[in-house]
Parts: C-alpha cells; sequence; structure tokens
C-alpha cells in the first residue's frame, strides 16, 4: 500500500524554502535542518550556499550579541550556523573560502578585544579547523596574504579554542610539500620564539601551561614524522629550530626569571615539561631493571644540541632543590609539611631522571660536581610519603647502577657510582632507615614510613648489580673502599639475608597449584603416560582407566592444537565417543534402571522411621546458657 500509493513524508524545510523572501533564521529554528543538510537535502544545500546565507551564519559566529536579545539568537543560531558551516558540505565550504569578503568577515573575529567569549571562540576555531582541512591550500594562501596573523592568535592563547587553532595548522594536511610549505612559514613567522617568551614570569600562568602544551605537541608530532620523511629537507623547520642549543637556553633563562626577588611555579614547571619532551627516551621501567638492557648513547645522537644546552645551567635547576619558590606550609592527613615538596622540585627530580637516561659522561660528571643526587636522596627521607618523588628518586638510582660505564683516559668510570656510595652513602642509609623504621613499627602506635616500599626495591636493586650487571666490578670496588664504615659490610650482609630475604619472601606471589577435582582414580603410579591422561577432555573422567583398553587409548590420544573452542575440533571429540567401547557387566546394565529406584528407597527409609512431626508446635524454654548467648549478640 506504500508504495502504491507513492506515499512520503514532506520535510518541514522544504514547506519553508517554497515560501517567498524566506529567512536564514526560519530555516536555522528548525530542529531537523542539520540532518537534512547531512542528508543532502538539495533545495536546503543550494540556499544554505548562496553568499547571503553564509555571511549570515558566519555573523552569528563573530560577532557577540547583546545581553537584550532573545536566547535563539544568543545560543541557537550560533550553535546551528557552526554546525552547517562544519557538515563538510562541499558547496558551503568552497563558496565560504572563494569569497575572499567571507574569509575576512569571518577571521575578523581575532580583531576582538581579549578575553573572546569562550563560545564563540570554539565556533570559530572548529570553522576554521574544516577549512584548513578540506581548503587547506587556499586557506593557508589566505594566511600567506596577511601580515601579523601568528601573532594575533598569539594575543588571544589565553582561549584555549585558539591554542586548538594554532595545532590544526600545524597538522592541518599530509601532503609533503604543502605541509613543509606551512611549518617553514610559522618558522619564518618565529613561532617558536614567540612561544618561548610567553613561558615567562611576567605573563599569566595560563599562557605558561598553553605555550607548553603547544611545544610538546610540535616536538612529539615533529619527530613521529621522522621515520616517514624520505626526502630529508622536507623536514620539520620547527622542530629543527626547537632543537637548536640557542633555542634551550633561551627557554631555560625565561622561565627562571624572578618577578620581585621570586620565581615562578608555573613558568618554571612548563619549561620543565618542554625540556623533558626534548630528551624524551621513552624507556620503560622494566627495560632499567634488566641488566642485559644496555643503554647506547647512540640513541641520543638527535638530543644532543638540547643536552648541551642544558648542562650550563644544572647549577640553577639543582639550586631549585634547595631553595624552590615559596609555598606556604600545608596541613595533611601525615602531618604538617613545612614547606612542601611542591611542584617545581618534583619536575626537576623528573628531569634529572631524564638526564640520566643519556648516559653523557658531561651531565654525569656535572651533576656529581653539584651533589644533586645527594639532595634528591636527602628528599627521599624527608617526604617519606610523597611516592611521586620517591619514583623519580628509584628510577635515578637504577639508571646509574644500569648505565654502561664512560671511558676517560682509557678507564672505565662512573662517576655518579662514586657519589651514591661515599657521598650519599647509599648502603649505610638503607640499613639505618631500616632499622629505625622496624623499630617504629615494632611501637603499637608506630607507623610504617610511606616510602619503604620504594626502598625496598631500591635495596633490591643494588644487591642484584653487586652480584650482576654493567657496572659489577666498579660497585664491588666501591663496597671495599676504606672509607666506609667498618661495620657496613657486616650490617648489609646481615640485611640481604634477613630482613630485606624476609620481605621480599613476603612480597613474592605464590602461583596457585592446580588441583584435581575428579573423580577419576588415575595416579602417579598408573601405567599410562602423562602426555596420554594429560590431555584427555573431562568427560573422560566418569570412567575408570582400567576400563580402557588399547583401542580406547588411541583414540584419545589427541594433540594440543585440537582441544581449541572450534566447531569441527569439538565435533571430532564427540564423533571419536560414538567408536568408544567400554567394558559393562552385563548383569549391572540389567540391574541400572533400578538403581535410581533404590537409592531413593534408601534415603526415604530413614524419614519413615522418625515418629516425631517436625512441624509440630512445642514449648521451649530458655536456659542461662542460652540467654547469655542472645544477650552476647
Amino acid at each position: 500500500m506504500f508504495w502504491k500509493f507513492n506515499y512520503h513524508q514532506v520535510s518541514a524545510i522544504d514547506s519553508i524554502l517554497c515560501k517567498e523572501n524566506v529567512t536564514i533564521e526560519e530555516v536555522l529554528d528548525e530542529d531537523d535542518v542539520l540532518q537534512e543538510c547531512k542528508a543532502q537535502n538539495t533545495k536546503l544545500i543550494e540556499f544554505l550556499s548562496r553568499p547571503t546565507s553564509i555571511e549570515a551564519m558566519v555573523n552569528y559566529i563573530v560577532n557577540e550579541p547583546s545581553e537584550d536579545v532573545d536566547e535563539k539568537s544568543r545560543f541557537k543560531y550560533p550553535s546551528t550556523s557552526c554546525e552547517i558551516l562544519t557538515c563538510d558540505v562541499f558547496s558551503i565550504t568552497e563558496n565560504l573560502v572563494k569569497e575572499p569578503a567571507l574569509t575576512e568577515k569571518l577571521w575578523s573575529f581575532l580583531d576582538n578585544e581579549s578575553p573572546l567569549n569562550p563560545l564563540l571562540a570554539s565556533f570559530f576555531s572548529k570553522t576554521v579547523g574544516i577549512l584548513l582541512k578540506r581548503n587547506t591550500e587556499a586557506t593557508f594562501n589566505y594566511l600567506c596574504g596577511h601580515d601579523g596573523v601568528v601573532n594575533t592568535i598569539l594575543k588571544h592563547f589565553n582561549t584555549s579554542a585558539i591554542m586548538d587553532l594554532l595545532m590544526r595548522l600545524v597538522t592541518c594536511t599530509e601532503n609533503p610539500q604543502l605541509k613543509f610549505a606551512i611549518l617553514k612559514w610559522l618558522d619564518e613567522e618565529s613561532l617558536i620564539t614567540k612561544l618561548i617568551l610567553l613561558i615567562n614570569p611576567a605573563i599569566e600562568s595560563e599562557m605558561h601551561s598553553y605555550a607548553s602544551q603547544v611545544l610538546c605537541d610540535i616536538i612529539r608530532q615533529g619527530r613521529e614524522r621522522l621515520p616517514t620523511m624520505v626526502d630529508s629537507e622536507l623536514h620539520d623547520p620547527l622542530l629543527r629550530t626547537i632543537e637548536r642549543q640557542e633555542t634551550v637556553q633561551l627557554l631555560i633563562e625565561n622561565m627562571l626569571q624572578e618577578t620581585n626577588g621570586e620565581r615562578c611555579d608555573s613558568a618554571i614547571v612548563s619549561g620543565i615539561q618542554v625540556l623533558l619532551a626534548m630528551i624524551d627516551l621513552r624507556r620503560t621501567s622494566e627495560q632499567l631493571e634488566d641488566a642485559s638492557v644496555i643503554i647506547d648513547t647512540k640513541e641520543f645522537a638527535e638530543v644532543d644540541n638540547e643536552i648541551q644546552g642544558i648542562i650550563p645551567r644544572l647549577r640553577d635547576l639543582t639550586d631549585l632543590l634547595k631553595s624552590p619558590p615559596r609555598r606556604q606550609a600545608m596541613r595533611t592527613t601525615a602531618g604538617l609539611l613545612q614547606p612542601p615538596l611542591g611542584n617545581v622540585r618534583l619536575h626537576v627530580a623528573k628531569l634529572v631522571s631524564a638526564l640520566l637516561l643519556t648516559n653523557v659522561h658531561a651531565v654525569n660528571v656535572e651533576l656529581a660536581k653539584l651533589g644533586t643526587l645527594e639532595l634528591l636522596w636527602d628528599l627521599f627521607f624527608k617526604y617519606s610519603w610523597n611516592n611521586f618523588l620517591h619514583l623519580h628518586v628509584e628510577q635515578c638510582i637504577v639508571t646509574i647502577l644500569t648505565n654502561t660505564p664512560n671511558e676517560e683516559d682509557g678507564a672505565r668510570v662512573s662517576p655518579l657510582i662514586n657519589t651514591l656510595f661515599q657521598n650519599c652513602r647509599i648502603l649505610e642509609k638503607i640499613v639505618d632507615n631500616w632499622e629505625d623504621n622496624e623499630k617504629e613499627t615494632a611501637n603499637p602506635h608506630g607507623q610504617r614510613g610511606g616510602h619503604m616500599g620504594y626502598l625496598t626495591r631500591i635495596a633490591n636493586t643494588v644487591a642484584t648489580r653487586l652480584e650482576r650487571g654493567p657496572n659489577k666490578e666498579i660497585l664491588q670496588s666501591y663496597c671495599d673502599y676504606t672509607d666506609l664504615a667498618e661495620d657496613i659490610h657486616g650490617r648489609w650482609d646481615q640485611f640481604i639475608s634477613g630482613s630485606l630475604k624476609e620481605t621480599n619472601k613476603r612480597n613474592a606471589i605464590e602461583l596457585v597449584k592446580p588441583t584435581n577435582s575428579g573423580t577419576s582414580s588415575i595416579s602417579d603410579e598408573d601405567d599410562f603416560p602423562r602426555a596420554v591422561t594429560g590431555n584427555l577432555p573431562k568427560i573422560y573422567n566418569h570412567y575408570q582407566m582400567s576400563d580402557l583398553g588399547p583401542s580406547m587409548i588411541d583414540k584419545l590420544s589427541y594433540d594440543e592444537d585440537e582441544f581449541q573452542d572450534d566447531d569441527e575440533c569439538l565435533k571430532a571429540h564427540y564423533d571419536a565417543l560414538e567408536d568408544v567401547k567400554f567394558k559393562i557387566d552385563v548383569q549391572d546394565s540389567m540391574n541400572s534402571a533400578n538403581i535410581f529406584e533404590e537409592r531413593c528407597n534408601e534415603k526415604m527409609a530413614a524419614f519413615d522411621e522418625t515418629t516425631e512431626d517436625v512441624w509440630e508446635e512445642r514449648e521451649f524454654s530458655i536456659t542461662s546458657e542460652s540467654h547469655e548467648l542472645v544477650s552476647f549478640y
């Protein structure tokens, strides 16, 4: 009936468009306008592709409405206009880019004073994003023809949507030549330098975070593209700029500047995050703990410029561990922190851990000379409940004990191992702290230190590296050093074989041994091989192995690959059961029909002998003992 009369529902949009002098507001009022647009409604798309319609929708996106207008004009019309402009309809985006006046009007949104309306900024960023994706070359040509576009974008960088717009500009196309042209233009506009200058204490903290995030994304995406770059001339110009030694020094100089005699937390943290992205090595803790993994300095040839730029400022970074930006005392459930560790010192510890992974000799020598490791080791015990710090300190120690020794005048040296055993006195410190913790926990009101888990891991790492690893000889020579306390060797050996061994045993995960819960009477003394009986399906456990003949064993000797959750495999097993012959007594077979009835009669006999009625009402007396039991509960 439906097809016979060719019945179909007429869209409300079509009815509106049939009217004369229809306005864009009438179309935007319809709830299904977006759905009809995505469904390629020809009449609707023709109306929306008109320059006048596009201009009206752009006006709703870039012009902030006054507060006295209705909610439709303030919220619905801008939102629906943005969705239509970004629904990826070719004629709409093509006409928007093709008309210079419309493009000028769209980008005029950045001419507004800061701060921008965050809702309109998101609409603007989303609309420009679709133009960069679908009309990349035309949009890029427009940007190149207008000076100061990058400065205008950075002026509103405290709006998150504008930051997203900049990243869309960096990642807008996969065409190698066009991408290189865009990145080169951004580099000529000094984008990297301008972003670094935003990480300055004189600028608001939101700018620090946004600039740091964009710089980190540029580094990561640039390095991810390196393996796919066939032509070296098309390498990322922004990445080349940010990896220069001068750029690293400019970043550190800016983030360490003082305002009114104080350094800024957010500027330092944001700057360190960029440094970490520069020297990111992507090594896991499992690789570090594996003595067979040797860290090769060839891996760090590409980040040598960044490391050389950091080394001269290691003293300033180490001073942050001793004199961080001032923070108010913080009361926690573990007590009063005066002062707290702070995000700055935590990020410095993370940066030191990453620098140690590079195993650059100049870095190791400088850190040993500055006493950086001793400061971190002291903070490890001072802030006993900060596991974030403990993790980075542990990684530092593991890296030092695992790194391949450096060559100096033909000898294998490791200056930081010397620091660990002589200046940090790591063996003595571990044993002393362990004994103090045992005394504390022996007290009824005592509490185990929050750092003891990491201290256990560090002790195990030291004990393991003393026995094997690339620094075995160096470590043993320092253990025999005469300046160590006379009794530390005996105390350490006693600690390893005593408290640490017991702790490791207590922390060990014991695998559950499989148990045979079936009714089979097979034992280890049976004549049948375990290779055969171990592969028997559970369905065969109902039968005695003594009843199975040789032919039965042959049929059950399947390979392990046959026991998979595959329908054909399961069918093969059940087909095999059809040919299995069991040894069953004929007399037992004849009486098998009465087994169930006999067992039921045996069970019912116990109830027949009972003369008492279990449902009869009785009087109960409560004794003193039962009264006490009730009172107890």
